[in-house]
């Protein structure tokens, strides 16, 4: 062992002096019960209305409607693009396609295409609508 190992393990071994303890300082005046300074309600509910909070109540209050909008007119797209209640949708109109027309070939190349969008325009809207219910939790 060289003499800074000596050292070190010299060090490591001797016990830590104890620290000494500083009691807090005396409280002045009164505390307790008789002290109502601190928890007097007019104290603590000091604060009026918060006018960034109006502000963020009222940008969400309209874009909430916004985006109400948004979700029904996905919803109709979505139901002119794939539903099979409607006889003008285009997916119906293409699987009622008669065989040898324009209609049926756009139906052969492009009706998975028709129904992955219709599903992604139904998901987005869900979305949405699950942006909306939480904006309306809080």
């Amino acid at each position: 062992m060289n003499i800074f190992e000596k050292k070190f393990a010299m060090l490591l071994e001797q016990p830590e002096p104890p620290m000494p303890v500083e009691e807090p300082p005396a409280p002045v005046g009164p505390v307790g019960p008789e002290d109502d300074t601190l928890t007097s309600p007019d104290i603590v509910d000091d604060v009026g209305d918060n006018p960034g909070v109006n502000w963020r109540q009222n940008k969400n209050s309209e874009q909430r409607s916004t985006l109400e909008g948004w979700i029904v007119q996905l919803s109709s797209f979505t139901e002119f693009l794939n539903s099979s209640k409607d006889s003008s949708s285009m997916q119906r109109q293409l699987a009622d396609a008669d065989c040898d027309t324009l209609f049926n070939d756009v139906s052969n190349a492009q009706a998975q295409k028709i129904a992955r969008v219709a599903e992604d325009l139904a998901s987005l809207g869900q979305q949405l609508e699950f942006y909306i219910t939480k904006a309306e939790s809080e």
